[in-house]
C-alpha cells in the first residue's frame, strides 16, 4: 500500500497541474471587430470608430490601412457603433451584441457626403 501512495499524489498533482491552464482560457469579455468600406466596397483607412454601450462607456479606434478595426475587451451587452471618415457621411449601427468569449463583427459601408449628414 505504501508504494501506490507517493504514486498516487505524483498523479494528483499532475493532473492539478494541467487543469489550471483550462482556467487561463476563460474569458470574462467579447470584443467586436469590423471593416469600412466606400459605396464601391474600396476600404476606408483613417475612419474613426466610436463604439458606445447601453450604459455611455465609449470607445473609440481608427481603422488600418485594410480598413478593419478591433475593439478587444467589450462587455457582454448591445453597443451602438459611430464610423466618421473625411469625405463621406457619418453612418451609424445600433444594436450591436456583444456575447462574452464570442467575438461579435460588423460591415459597414459609408455613403459619399459631408461628416456631418448621416
Amino acid at each position: 500500500m505504501r508504494n501506490y501512495l507517493p504514486r498516487f499524489f505524483f498523479v494528483l498533482a499532475i493532473i492539478a497541474a494541467l487543469s489550471l491552464s483550462a482556467f487561463g482560457q476563460v474569458s470574462s469579455s467579447g470584443s467586436l471587430s469590423g471593416t469600412v468600406v466606400d459605396p464601391t466596397g474600396a476600404v476606408v483607412a483613417g475612419a474613426v470608430v466610436t463604439v458606445k454601450s447601453v450604459s455611455s462607456q465609449e470607445y473609440t479606434t481608427v481603422t488600418n490601412g485594410e480598413g478593419s478595426f478591433t475593439i478587444p475587451a467589450l462587455a457582454d451587452g448591445v453597443y451602438s457603433a459611430t464610423i466618421v471618415a473625411k469625405g463621406f457621411k457619418t453612418a451609424a449601427v445600433t444594436d450591436i451584441k456583444v456575447n462574452v468569449g464570442t467575438p461579435s463583427s460588423i460591415k459597414v459601408a459609408l455613403e459619399i457626403g459631408a461628416e456631418s449628414q448621416t
